[in-house]
Parts: C-alpha cells; sequence; structure tokens
C-alpha cells in the first residue's frame, strides 16, 4: 500500500510539474488577447498566436487539450478584432494535427458511426451545395476522435480533475477581463448586456452555468481551503450571469438549485455527506442575500421583464423561428432525410431572420434525420463507456453539470462547433471524477 500510495504521489508530482508550462501558456494567451482587445492592438494578438504555436511543438497534446478547454470559454476574445475567424478552431486542428500524426503516428481507429456522419454531409452538400457542413462535419469529427482517446488514455483522477477545474478557471477569467475590459472602455456594466469581450449573450451565461454547476458539484469532499477558493469562483460567476440579465442563466441554474438541494436532502436526512462544508455554504449564501437584497431585487426584476420581449433576438419568437426551420425540413423527403444545410444561407437569401438559435433545432434542421442519428451515434461512442459504467439514475446529480450545458444550447446554434464539444466533454468526465475524487 505504501508503494502504491507513494507512486500515485510521485505521478501527481510530475504532472503537477508539467501542469505549469501549462498555465504560464494559458495566462500568457489570456492576457495577450485582453490587451489586444482593449487596446485594439495587433501586436499582443500575433505574440499569443506565437505563443500557441510553440506550446504545440513543446507540449504534448494531452498538456494541449487543456490549454483549449481553458480557452474555450474566452473563444470570443481569442480572435483579431477585425476578422470573424475563431483563432481557437484552427489551434484545434494544430493540436489534432500532432495527435494524429506524432504522437499516434496515423495508427487510429476511425469508428463506421464517424464515416456515415461525414457521407450525410456530402450528400447535404451534393442537395444544397452547402460547402461549410462538410467542413464542419470533418472538424467535429477529428475533435470527437481525439476526444475518444484521451478518455482511455488519460484515465487519473487528477487529470480529469485538471479537465473539470482549467474549465472552470477559463470561465472566471472571462467575467474578470469582461469587467476590466467594460472599465477600459467606460461602458455601463449594468446595462443588461454584460456578455465578458465580444461574447454571445446566451453562450457567456451557458459557460457561466456550466462552471458554476461543475465548481459545486463537488461540494461536501472538498477541503476548506478548496472549499473556499470554489466559493469566490462561484461567486464571480454569479455576478457575472446577474449582469448578463439573460434567461438562458435563470433557466439553467435551476439545475444547479436542484444540484445544492439533493446535497441538503443527503447530508441532513441520508447523513450520505459530511455537514461541514453545506452548513458553511448555507450561511454564506443566506448571509449574502441579506446584505445585497436590493441589488439581487433589481437584477432579478430586470432579467425577469425580458420574459415580456416578443422579438426572435429577445427570445419569445423562437418557437415560431424552430417552427420555420423544422416545417422547410419536413417539406420535402431529401430535406427530411439529409437536412436544409446551413441556416446562414437562408438568413443571407431572406427566407429566415436569423438562424435557429437552438443547437438541437439546427442539428436535425441542416443535417435532417439521418444525419442527426449518426451523429448522436458518434458521440456515444466516444462516451459510451463513462455512461454504461455510471447509471444516469442512480448517479443523477453527477449528470446535472451535462443537463444545464444542454440547457443552455437550447438557446444557442452551436452543432458542430468545437465549444459545444469542449462543454460536454468536461461535464461528462465529470461523471466519473465525481463517482472517485475523496478529498
Amino acid at each position: 500500500m505504501m508503494s502504491t500510495n507513494k507512486s500515485k504521489n510521485i505521478y501527481h508530482c510530475t504532472e503537477f510539474n508539467k501542469g505549469k508550462l501549462t498555465v504560464v501558456f494559458i495566462v500568457s494567451v489570456l492576457l495577450l488577447f485582453f490587451l489586444h482587445n482593449s487596446f485594439s492592438n495587433n501586436f499582443f494578438a500575433f505574440v499569443a498566436i506565437g505563443l500557441l504555436v510553440l506550446s504545440v511543438m513543446v507540449l504534448d497534446c494531452k498538456e494541449l487539450l487543456l490549454i483549449a478547454i481553458a480557452l474555450a470559454p474566452n473563444i470570443a476574445m481569442v480572435k483579431f478584432i477585425s476578422m470573424p475567424y475563431a483563432i481557437h478552431s484552427y489551434y484545434l486542428i494544430l493540436i489534432e494535427l500532432r495527435y494524429f500524426l506524432i504522437e499516434k503516428k496515423g495508427n487510429f481507429f476511425l469508428p463506421i458511426s464517424n464515416i456515415l456522419v461525414l457521407l450525410c454531409a456530402l450528400i447535404t452538400l451534393s442537395l444544397r451545395g452547402d460547402v461549410d457542413i462538410v467542413v464542419s462535419s470533418i472538424r467535429t469529427i477529428l475533435l470527437l476522435l481525439m476526444l475518444y482517446n484521451h478518455i482511455r488514455e488519460n484515465t487519473s483522477s487528477y487529470y480529469k480533475k485538471r479537465v473539470v477545474n482549467y474549465y472552470i478557471y477559463g470561465a472566471v477569467a472571462n467575467v474578470l477581463m469582461g469587467i476590466a475590459y467594460y472599465s477600459i472602455k467606460s461602458m455601463n456594466i449594468f446595462s443588461g448586456y454584460f456578455a465578458g469581450i465580444r461574447n454571445d449573450r446566451n453562450y457567456f451565461s451557458t459557460i457561466l452555468a456550466i462552471a458554476i454547476s461543475l465548481s459545486i458539484l463537488y461540494l461536501p469532499k472538498y477541503s476548506v481551503k478548496t472549499l473556499i477558493g470554489k466559493l469566490i469562483c462561484v461567486s464571480i460567476l454569479i455576478v457575472g450571469g446577474m449582469l448578463s440579465q439573460s434567461r438562458t442563466f435563470l433557466i439553467a441554474l435551476v439545475w444547479v438549485v436542484i444540484l445544492v438541494g439533493s446535497f441538503i436532502f443527503n447530508t441532513f436526512l441520508l447523513n450520505k455527506y459530511k455537514k461541514r462544508n453545506i452548513i458553511l455554504c448555507t450561511f454564506i449564501l443566506v448571509a449574502l442575500m441579506a446584505f445585497n437584497y436590493e441589488m439581487i431585487q433589481s437584477l432579478f426584476d430586470s432579467l425577469l421583464a425580458r420574459f415580456t420581449d416578443d422579438t426572435a433576438q429577445g427570445g419569445n419568437g423562437r418557437l415560431e423561428l424552430w417552427q420555420g426551420y423544422l416545417s422547410l425540413m419536413f417539406s420535402s423527403l431529401d430535406r427530411t432525410l439529409f437536412g436544409n444545410g446551413s441556416a446562414l444561407q437562408y438568413v443571407q437569401n431572406g427566407m429566415f431572420i436569423y438562424i435557429e438559435h437552438n443547437t438541437f433545432v439546427q442539428m436535425i434542421s441542416s443535417a435532417g434525420i439521418v444525419g442527426s442519428i449518426c451523429i448522436l451515434f458518434s458521440y456515444y461512442g466516444v462516451y459510451r463507456d463513462i455512461l454504461k459504467n455510471h447509471n444516469f439514475f442512480k448517479k443523477f446529480t453527477s449528470y446535472i453539470p451535462l443537463l444545464v450545458t444542454l440547457t443552455g444550447y437550447f438557446n444557442i446554434s452551436a452543432f458542430y462547433l468545437a465549444h459545444f464539444d469542449l462543454s460536454v466533454f468536461v461535464c461528462i468526465m465529470a461523471v466519473p471524477l465525481f463517482n472517485e475524487v475523496e478529498e
């Protein structure tokens, strides 16, 4: 037993030392892109890109994926101001190329479901002339293949903990840099449209809700030191979410309330968890609500007022928007089977005012029934072992971050986008970690 513990300590020490350089890259890149956005100076962006390229050369793919996860909440900021292209996506391509060509040396298994996804995309291309859906499907297939191997090659609780924590810290950085950005630009942070730096508000509020649920998931198992750190993170994330006045944030937090409620129930009625953390957090929450009641009431009033908005962009017109895309998909057999292709072409020709604003409507509308089934099988293939080994109903609590993710992306068009895939990956990795880690 002593020998096993000693080997684990050595492993954790080695991982920690390798992780130091990873953290340096993450912090440096985020700060440089923050400066680029705040002062419109391309020099900072070029240096940041140089660091990203350097990281691909000096780190292995395990560490590189952690960098991509930490940057994922900040995708909108990690861009040139004058260009729409997501540098994060190109960075992922470099990581994938390094992984498949250098680390795997071209020796990897391509599941039949992934081949079928590409085939369906090619059929949609032939029917709709939509090249983008083919490019997007290839990009997603490569990412899912890499994640599939990472789940099986990096099984330690320490690595899973890093995956979860890096996402949380990336989201916290998003809020803090956003507040600093608003201050530098002399922008009104209480306008109800706060979304960090250049973020879509729904995406911004979704990543915050995901990070909050991940932070709270291990609440009963935290040491006092870790508990304090995570409470600080949660406080920052909640402030950012409230400032955004996003309905998506409020709806997604319903799952977090259920999560906290389950902890309270298990602690006081089933004596399943140690009471210290739950009692301390409950006391802090009540105290904060008491001292900040007027501010909380004001923010909630503004947020709830948005539910009366009757536009698709505001939110309440989205049912008609979704119905429109689905009606188009079911208008003919070929569209039903292989989809409409990208919504952007229909917005550009004036058929629709907005894109779908729903990842799941977007999936079935873009890829059709056959394409959607194939991509769902691809996702299941990546996470099959975790889903099989952890019964959903018995381990329901550990799936709540994933439910937060799916709820949030119900208001965002993110089909075939990396930030959706990485969010799902992080939340799935949290499932076994919740059931393994005892601090």
